[in-house]
């Protein structure tokens, strides 16, 4: 294998990991510099010589190293192997010699199952999905030089090969351990890259600016107005980098500019060197803890870097202010109107939520008329507070909007109707006055108004009938006073037979 491979410039060794049978099967593994070589073109290097093995008396099954069915004498069968994709990386140890040659030996084991174990754990913490484990090749002599590979399933996406050497680096900055060796930082290596030499950490950061309208000019970079927001974004980014992550930013960082629903949406690409490994979470709490400093109406709940961002839950409420009119200047994100009452209604806000440990922040959507809507979102962690209970700290801090001169109309946040006094241009705050409650309906009176609808019902029936039956002139009849003389005896007086007295 040495011989076919002599001539690759990438190749480092040959592992032989085992045998087994079928009929003899060499488990081998071939070590190349990370990201130079596939695996495709290292099988048909060795198919192309397979005359080498012949020469030194192996019969090479060709059709077993690329997967097909093979037959053999007596036995037919589908060889297939577990894909892997591997990554080499070195480091070089410290540890007590050991007294002779039995110890050394149990010592080699020892180590190399802890090797294993140690940097198996340190890597799975930043290694995708798909990561199998770390795994010692052999130890070289120079303290205790480790050479291992990271081991990934074949659809995983490995680790460059500054993020391998950078998990060792940043271990042994904060003095961890392989068991009982110590890590020589200047040692690592993961292909060509060393502590000296790592790739930069690229981070894309994006955010949404609150109270600043997207305008053409943001898109043309020789404009006043795209070289003003670039710069103070710029510097404002670069100087939280440098004093919460690393102060080696490097220089050129870009800028790009985009509309989100009128808001600017801003996308900064910065580059930095440094031996730390790209920790997300920890970068987008470090800009959003320090949005304050920035200069502009940054929307936390919008910041994300490489992608990451806090998961949150927005309340949507439009909170209505009886005692302003609406003006067409309220319309206008970036004028004077527009940011003097946004920032009035967030700080309520805020003072009315600061102590809530799970409120993020109030952003400001717009203005509408009538008399003045506030459409505003209330940004709490995903899964800790709900509307109900937001509504009513609303309701209950009514006095926090009339000390900034805003009287909010409670009514409209809880659904109940309002009737409000005619809009005056007065500051004070208008009186809201809502009806009385009513009395109960009695259940007595509901029970009267059924009987007379049945007796308007049954009226006009009793009616017809008597008129189609005569039973009124029947009635009429019988009790008609009349003298003996007079009295034609007919019996029954209400129809039937009659008989004659003579």
């Amino acid at each position: 294998m040495n011989s076919v491979f002599g001539n690759n410039p990438n190749f480092i060794e040959v592992v032989i990991n085992g045998f087994r049978n079928g009929s003899t099967i060499a488990d081998v593994t071939t070590i190349f510099s990370f990201e130079t070589t596939k695996q495709s073109t290292v099988t048909q290097t060795i198919i192309d010589n397979s005359q080498a093995f012949v020469n030194d008396g192996f019969s090479l099954d060709i059709n077993f190293l690329m997967g097909t069915t093979t037959t053999i004498p007596a036995m037919t069968t589908t060889r297939t192997s577990t894909p892997t994709s591997r990554s080499t990386v070195s480091t070089t140890s410290e540890s007590p010699t050991t007294a002779n040659a039995t110890q050394a030996s149990t010592t080699a084991n020892t180590t190399q199952a802890s090797t294993t174990a140690n940097l198996t754990v340190l890597y799975r913490v930043i290694a995708p999905t798909g990561f199998r484990g770390y795994r010692v090749l052999r130890f070289r002599s120079g303290s205790i030089e480790s050479v291992g590979q990271l081991e990934y399933d074949t659809n995983a996406t490995p680790l460059s090969s500054s993020e391998a050497v950078k998990v060792l680096a940043n271990a042994a900055e904060n003095n961890q351990t392989l068991g009982n060796l110590t890590i020589i930082t200047t040692s690592i290596r993961s292909g060509s890259i060393t502590v000296n030499n790592l790739e930069p950490v690229s981070l894309n950061i994006s955010f949404v600016i609150e109270n600043m309208t997207f305008t053409d000019s943001l898109t043309s970079n020789t404009s006043s107005d795209f070289t003003s927001l670039r710069d103070e974004v710029v510097s404002w980014l670069e100087n939280v980098l440098r004093s919460g992550f690393s102060p080696e930013v490097l220089p050129n960082s870009r800028v790009v500019f985009s509309n989100a629903s009128s808001k600017v949406q801003v996308t900064a690409f910065i580059q930095i060197n440094t031996t730390k490994l790209e920790d997300r979470p920890f970068l987008r709490d470090l800009i959003i803890n320090n949005v304050n400093i920035s200069g502009l109406d940054i929307i936390r709940s919008t910041v994300q870097v490489n992608g990451d961002m806090i998961s949150f839950q927005s309340f949507p409420l439009d909170l209505r202010f009886t005692n302003r009119n609406f003006e067409d200047a309220l319309n206008n994100r970036s004028g004077a109107e527009f940011k003097d009452l946004s920032t009035t209604v967030t700080n309520v806000m805020n003072s009315i939520f600061q102590n809530n440990p799970n409120f993020i922040e109030v952003i400001i959507d717009g203005f509408s008329d009538g008399s003045v809507v506030a459409n505003s979102q209330a940004i709490f962690l995903i899964n800790t507070t709900q509307r109900s209970d937001v509504i009513q700290q609303l309701v209950d801090n009514t006095a926090t909007f009339s000390s900034a001169n805003l009287s909010l109309d409670t009514n409209s946040l809880t659904g109940a109707t309002t009737t409000t006094a005619p809009m005056t241009t007065s500051a004070s705050t208008t009186t809201v006055n809502q009806p009385p409650p009513g009395r109960p309906f009695p259940g007595f009176a509901i029970a009267i108004i059924v009987m007379c609808l049945l007796a308007i019902i049954a009226i006009p029936i009793l009616v017809v009938l008597f008129v189609k039956t005569g039973f009124c002139s029947k009635v009429a009849n019988a009790f008609r006073l009349e003298g003996p003389d007079d009295l034609d005896m007919k019996l029954p007086m209400f129809g039937g037979r009659s008989y004659n007295f003579q």
